[in-house]
This record gives C-alpha cells, structure tokens and sequence, in this order.
C-alpha cells in the first residue's frame, strides 16, 4: 500500500510507531539552520544555536532509525 505522510518528522514517525505501522523508506527534507523562517512554531532551523539544531537533527534521524527497527 503506497501512502505519503506530510508533516513533522519526528510527530509522523511516532505516530507511525504507536499504530504498529512499519516503513520501507523515509524521506525527508530538513532546513537549514538560521536560513527561513516558515511562521511554523517549534519549526527545526530556527533554533537560538547551530549546537540546539544538530541536537533536533539528531532527534529526526533517531526517530526514522527507531521507526525503521520497530517490530511489527
């Protein structure tokens, strides 16, 4: 079944997880950090520091890594 989902990564992901819905791929397109603002509240890439960026970036790719290993 071939479905697409828009939104936060890290939301979709654990949304995904909770449902015991298993993924064969993720794609993902992160901002860069400082460079647009998009009017989103809690959006990635306007962190106050790049080190506050790289901690949320690292939260994304943990969750896709979690959602990929899940056992379903």
């Amino acid at each position: 079944m071939n479905k697409s989902f828009t939104g936060d990564c890290r939301d979709v992901m654990r949304q995904l997880i909770e449902q015991g819905i298993k993924v064969q791929m993720c794609v993902t397109s992160p901002p860069y950090w400082g460079l647009r603002n998009y009017g989103v509240e809690g959006q990635l890439g306007l962190e106050e520091t790049p080190e506050g960026y790289v901690a949320n970036m690292v939260e994304v790719f943990r969750t896709i890594t979690e959602q990929k290993q899940a056992k379903v």
